[in-house]
């Protein structure tokens, strides 16, 4: 089932005004005023045929899209049935334990967003981390940390490098055949460092350290290009959905950012900022309704119902402490951790298998502690 908004659902709320601009913009910084004003103008164009269309934005929240699985529930004719929410569908399925617990017999999920947090929050933090774990794992691996010592420091003296010099690398992208010449300054790089590692790509993250080493000395057509080359991965994907949704139940006032952010590394603050902006505008255009009120109709949620968390350490939009924090709320919770896992847990090379057979095991007797052995196997680039 396609959530409304999204796929073969009708209307579809896509923005392929952001999709184009996505695809014909590389040449520019992220988040330069040019692509800032071009972002702005696409947002614009795509909100106004929507509503030109029909669309009813005010119909697209968690609850209504949770209420529509309800009745797809009873359209099947299933008494109950077991739930797998992966990311924000986590949100999804922790509305349905609040609003029908005695349809559902057990909830699986993977990478979760809470209900009632917003998605901005501390996310400079939460990156921090991430990153954090790409250096200590560097330096406690002795040939790591004989040939890229001082990771942390080369890595942040990059972005500084970039930001005030821009480059341009050649990119060939692995998903639509096509080249690319692609501007990189701090903000990307930090962005395409934090996507490598959410993804915890086998075949891009092991190249981190040796990427930001060769930026460092000023060499940008290798490692930089290759870890570019997946670019297109991070193509927006209904949009407009996700506009409505954010801007609706998670949008922060700059006080509350900065107050949540509070402790981080100043660069990454700083993009953060550039992003926390970008948003501020796009909630411009979709919603005037202000975010706080919202999350607290949603609230946070305690169960009863049998609850099996699994979550990656490398994936800092959808950070550990957001799984625990769900935890705490269940009375009967298993919160597994997979060390070098991203989001989702389920689709990591490295660990889909182990993620698999604990989901089985737990979906069979959900209310007994499935074995967790296979997570705690370590697992480093």
């Amino acid at each position: 089932m396609d959530q409304r908004g999204v796929g073969y659902s009708e209307p579809n709320l896509d923005c392929p005004e952001l999709t184009d601009l996505f695809f014909s913009s590389f040449d520019l910084a992220p988040y330069a005023k040019l692509m800032v004003d071009k972002s702005h103008d696409a947002m614009v164009n795509c909100h106004d045929r929507l509503i030109k269309a029909g669309s009813n934005l005010a119909g697209y929240t968690s609850q209504a899209s949770a209420a529509d699985f309800e009745d797809l529930r009873q359209a099947l004719g299933y008494p109950q049935w077991n739930i797998y929410g992966i990311g924000y569908g986590a949100r999804l399925a922790q509305i349905l334990m609040q609003s029908n617990p005695q349809t559902v017999r057990s909830v699986i999920m993977d990478s979760p967003v809470p209900a009632g947090t917003s998605i901005f929050s501390g996310e400079a933090v939460y990156a921090g981390q991430t990153l954090d774990w790409l250096f200590q794992s560097c330096a406690a691996d002795d040939k790591c940390h004989e040939a890229f010592p001082d990771l942390k420091k080369v890595f942040y003296d990059d972005i500084a490098q970039l930001n005030q010099s821009p480059v341009e690398v050649k990119v060939h992208d692995l998903q639509n055949d096509k080249d690319y010449t692609v501007t990189v300054d701090g903000m990307r790089l930090i962005e395409q460092t934090l996507g490598v590692l959410s993804q915890d790509a086998p075949n891009t993250l092991p190249l981190l350290p040796c990427m930001i080493y060769q930026v460092n000395s000023g060499k940008f057509d290798d490692q930089l290009a290759n870890t570019l080359s997946t670019i297109a991965y991070n193509e927006p994907t209904s949009i407009g959905l996700q506009m409505v949704i954010y801007c609706r139940e998670d949008a922060l006032t700059p006080t509350q950012l900065s107050q949540s952010n509070s402790g981080a590394e100043p660069a990454l603050v700083a993009y953060f900022n550039k992003v926390d902006a970008l948003n501020a505008d796009a909630c411009r255009v979709w919603t005037p309704i202000h975010a706080a009120a919202e999350r607290a109709a949603i609230g946070s949620i305690s169960s009863s119902i049998p609850t099996l968390i699994e979550q990656g350490n490398l994936s800092y939009n959808t950070p550990s402490a957001w799984g625990k924090q769900i935890a705490k709320g269940m009375v009967i919770a298993y919160y597994v951790e997979f060390s070098g896992a991203g989001a989702p847990v389920s689709f990591s090379q490295n660990w889909s298998t182990c993620s698999s057979t604990i989901n089985a095991t737990f979906l069979d007797k959900p209310t007994v502690h499935p074995d967790t052995t296979c997570a705690s196997a370590k697992v480093t680039p």
